[in-house]
């Protein structure tokens, strides 16, 4: 009946582990693969933004410096044509001003002007008293009605020196600007030469240029969340792939765990079965003999019921350590739990005369199980006893203290026997290892299980005396329960 129930509980536990294994893989590979596409929508968004803000950026820097290289264009365009009309003022007076319009050399430059900067739509002189002494408006004829400037022309320029002429611009339409140059002679203004340019021209180179722009960052873009697509694909199959192979190998792992475990509690129960089965062997002979005395009788079943407890202690530590019972957390001083483990092994301490000294804080409050850390005491504790067995009447003494450290309990355990032997630290905990003929190797398991559910750990070293020395942290609060 023992044994079946074993194999039920085991195969439960081996379908539950499968099943939270399963469960925890599946967790994160969803729980990556949001991640993945959260990342992935964040970046395409802020490519988007930051396209979208140095796109303007640069557009309108370039719409600056584009209508600022036509204005100059046109402004030094422009001092070409007033200074033919300077020079000629300067060597016929007024007259020259006047006639303008049968000047080869001025007639020239304004339609070099016109026809070589497409801007330019319209140039016109005017007297001082704001009358068009010549006006060209090249292919637009109908394009611009110039006026008499009823306010006159504004001196735009030092009087002393005409050589320092000032310009200025004006809006005098929608899409178009006035570049506006005086025209002196002897200190005063006599008339002034205008300029309309058109800034739709403008507009529009720069909106061509803009859209060209546009067309070739928007397909950096695009090639560029391409090239993140098929990265963050590949990842996510390579992701899937990793998931995949982590789950084969913990499979592997389980299987080859529970391969462990099963072979080593063969072995358990094999050894108890075998001594059984001698014993029977012996019994029946014993039985068949006329001369059987009953002191024989009483060995032989005295043999048996030895045996099959050890058979049953087997599978009962199996089971603690397969099957670990829930922990219920709460603030445990750990002089009661000490206490509560020395009673229990009360009898057996008495029967070897083992010295006990217990030197533990009052304050000394862990979140602990209290069933579960006495657990781990009683084990470290009928370790330390059998270990001191061979020691003389006296000398056996076990010591168990606690003392804090930052945030955390240090509980100490020290025993005087012979201690661990060289290479056996790391031994110890592991489940079917044990230093003794007649140990079970789960003891040790069991406590450092238990130790590491209440987010501590669990050492051992050679102590001052020679023993062994358990050191076991715990939080002081509840961080790092599982």
């Amino acid at each position: 009946m023992v044994a079946i129930a074993w194999a039920d509980a085991a195969g439960m536990r081996v379908a539950n582990a499968e099943a939270e294994g399963g469960a925890l893989m599946k967790s994160p590979d969803r729980s990556f693969r949001t991640q993945l596409i959260g990342i992935g929508l964040f970046c395409l968004g802020l490519v988007a933004i930051s396209t979208f803000f140095l796109n303007a950026y640069v557009i309108s820097g370039l719409k600056e410096d584009m209508k600022s290289h036509a204005l100059l264009l046109a402004e030094e365009q422009a001092k070409r044509v007033s200074d033919e009309i300077q020079h000629a003022v300067q060597k016929h007076g007024t007259l020259g001003l006047q006639d303008s319009k049968n000047n080869p050399a001025l007639t020239q430059q304004v339609e070099i002007l016109l026809q070589g900067n497409k801007n330019v739509m319209a140039v016109c002189v005017l007297d001082a008293q704001g009358n068009v002494v010549l006006a060209n408006t090249g292919k637009n004829p109908d394009l611009v009605q110039l006026k008499k400037d009823k306010e006159g022309v504004e001196a735009q320029f030092d009087p002393a020196d005409f050589n320092n002429i000032k310009v200025r611009l004006r809006t005098t339409h929608p899409h178009m600007q006035e570049l506006k140059i005086p025209i002196g002679k002897q200190n005063q203004v006599i008339g002034n030469v205008r300029f309309l340019i058109s800034t739709s021209g403008i507009y529009r180179d720069i909106e061509a240029t803009a859209t060209e722009i546009n067309h070739r960052i928007w397909s950096v873009v695009l090639a560029f969340v391409g090239v993140l697509a098929i990265g963050a694909f590949l990842t996510a199959k390579l992701f899937r792939r990793q998931v995949a192979l982590m789950e084969e190998n913990e499979q592997l792992d389980r299987m080859a765990y529970v391969g462990t475990l099963a072979s080593g509690l063969a072995h358990e129960i094999r050894n108890p079965l075998n001594a059984m089965s001698i014993n029977l062997t012996v019994a029946e002979e014993e039985l068949a003999a006329p001369d059987m005395s009953p002191e024989t009788v009483q060995r032989i079943v005295g043999l048996l019921r030895r045996e099959t407890d050890r058979l049953g202690c087997s599978v009962t530590d199996f089971l603690k350590f397969a099957m670990p019972q829930s922990f219920h957390k709460e603030h445990t001083e750990l002089r009661p739990v000490v206490d509560a483990a020395v009673d229990l092994l009360y009898p057996r301490i008495e029967e070897t005369s083992t010295e006990i000294v217990v030197n533990i804080p009052e304050d000394a409050t862990v979140e602990a199980d209290f069933s579960g850390l006495r657990q781990v005491l009683y084990n470290l504790m009928l370790n330390a006893i059998q270990a001191m067995a061979e020691q003389e009447y006296g000398a056996r003494k076990l010591h168990v203290g606690a003392r804090r450290e930052s945030a955390q309990w240090l509980l100490w355990m020290e025993d005087s026997g012979p201690g661990i032997a060289a290479g056996e630290e790391g031994k110890i905990f592991e489940v079917f290892h044990s230093t003794k003929a007649a140990g079970s190797g789960f003891g040790l398991a069991i406590a450092r299980a238990i130790i590491q559910r209440h987010g501590g750990e669990i050492t051992v070293r050679r102590g001052e005396s020679g023993g062994a020395r358990f050191e076991i942290t715990l939080p002081e609060t509840g961080k790092g329960w599982k």
